[in-house]
């Protein structure tokens, strides 16, 4: 799949770009994170993606849950959310794309990588045309 993402990527539209300083301060803070996923940064951005909001950068779960998150500090770093009641992030001893229930702050397994996430959204709601 890693050889359609630049493709996939490519069939976004109306997202942000993201400046190069950001991403390597991603890459300096966060020495394993996913390569797609920094590509994603590079070349597409954040915004909207299918249901999820992809952020502009990595965001630590105390962000978004305040005090409620001590169950998920040094487990999970987040990326985005489906402005409801997911969060979705990535297992720090894995890298594999997780979601995490707001009420629960269960975490669940998504996909083996950020690539098959996008692909996954893609590919559930079809083919965009580029403007």
């Amino acid at each position: 799949m890693e050889d359609n993402f630049g493709t996939a990527i490519a069939t976004l539209t109306g997202l942000t770009s993201v400046e190069e300083s950001t991403v390597a301060k991603i890459e300096k803070s966060y020495p394993k994170a996913p390569s797609d996923y920094l590509r994603f940064l590079r070349e597409a951005g954040y915004g909207d993606v299918g249901p999820y909001m992809i952020y502009s950068g990595l965001v630590e779960p105390e962000e978004i849950y305040g005090p409620d998150s001590d169950t998920l500090r040094g487990k999970v770093i987040l990326f985005g959310d489906d402005r409801a009641l997911v969060s979705v992030g990535f297992d720090l001893h894995s890298w594999q794309v997780v979601e995490i229930d707001h009420a629960t702050k269960a975490i669940g397994f998504v996909a083996a990588t950020f690539a098959d996430f996008l692909f996954g959204i893609l590919l559930a709601e079809g083919p965009r045309q580029r403007h």
